[in-house]
């Protein structure tokens, strides 16, 4: 996948961007299935009141911005693979984020873990990375063995340059 992003260095090339599994908006999702539920349920008590569908909206409504601040968090928190690093943005809540830069030739070793059923059958795990300052944990990565598979590559193939460049 080839792209640019803020903050590229000339001589980078995107490899791989990839996001967390949409199982961590799992609030967002209940957030709006329960208030649009209580919102409704005042409608089907007292099914004669029709001005009860307004608090039935309102819920939905509640249950939509609980939504979409969830779904913020998740589609702006992305990971960058380059030829040269890492990239991690983290979104978390409408106003903050956090940018962490590991340089490929910085990490030591990595490994992927997917552990319990759900893991499993919906396909997401964790990949750490360990590096000299220290471990970068990404959870609940979607296609988490394809992430570290590419993930590995890459750190192969710094390993290639750095000993072709010493002898």
């Amino acid at each position: 996948m080839k792209g640019q992003f803020s903050g590229q260095r000339e001589s980078e090339e995107v490899g791989f961007v990839f996001r967390r599994h949409i199982i961590t908006m799992w609030r967002g999702f209940f957030g709006l299935f329960f208030f649009a539920i209580v919102g409704f349920v005042p409608l089907m008590i007292v099914p004669e009141n029709r001005n009860l569908i307004f608090v039935g909206v309102g819920g939905v409504a509640l249950g939509l911005i609980v939504f979409f601040y969830h779904w913020i968090g998740w589609y702006f928190t992305i990971y960058i693979l380059t030829n040269q690093r890492i990239r991690q943005n983290v979104q978390k809540g409408l106003f903050k984020r956090s940018v962490v830069d590991v340089g490929v030739d910085k990490i030591q070793s990595a490994f992927v873990e997917v552990s319990g059923v759900a893991g499993s059958m919906l396909g997401f795990g964790t990949v750490i990375l360990h590096t000299q300052a220290g471990d970068l944990v990404i959870s609940k990565v979607s296609r988490a063995d394809e992430v570290y598979a590419k993930l590995q590559d890459e750190i192969g193939k710094v390993e290639y340059q750095g000993n072709n460049n010493e002898e």
